[in-house]
């Protein structure tokens, strides 16, 4: 995580061990979200992820990613948040579209996270792959 991702992290203290990325992400949506809870995710999606928020009970609410670049409009994405809503869903690089969000997306996202408490689950399983002539 240091070398990667300049991130200080202890194995006795800030690392789960778990079954693979899948079971990560179920465990993970288990212990942090209730039945009826409101999940952001971005469309086209990776099924999965889906399937596991409603496999928990949570429901997924949509914000489209645009062709062809693949932006979305943050007045979509502030405008879809409720009461209900307790997370937000980055698959980046994205499955099925391929789209990396750029720095300033992730800000977005962030800062929209922090203002009303939410999580932020994020599937990076893509991260490291390189393609020539290819940026995020």
């Amino acid at each position: 995580m240091k070398r990667y991702n300049n991130i200080q992290a202890r194995s006795d203290k800030n690392m789960i061990v778990c079954c693979g990325a899948t079971g990560a992400f179920y465990s993970a949506c288990l212990a942090l979200l209730n039945l009826g809870d409101e999940v952001i995710i971005f469309e086209p999606y990776y099924g999965y992820h889906i399937n596991t928020f409603l496999a928990v009970g949570a429901k997924p609410v949509f914000v489209r990613l645009i062709p062809p670049d693949w932006g979305f409009d943050l007045n979509d994405l502030k405008n879809i948040i409720t009461k209900k809503t307790k997370g937000i869903m980055i698959n980046t690089p994205a499955n099925p579209s391929g789209k990396v969000f750029s720095q300033r997306e992730l800000e977005d996202i962030a800062d929209l996270a922090l203002k009303h408490d939410l999580f932020v689950f994020t599937d990076e399983i893509y991260e490291y792959p390189i393609c020539d002539g290819v940026t995020g």
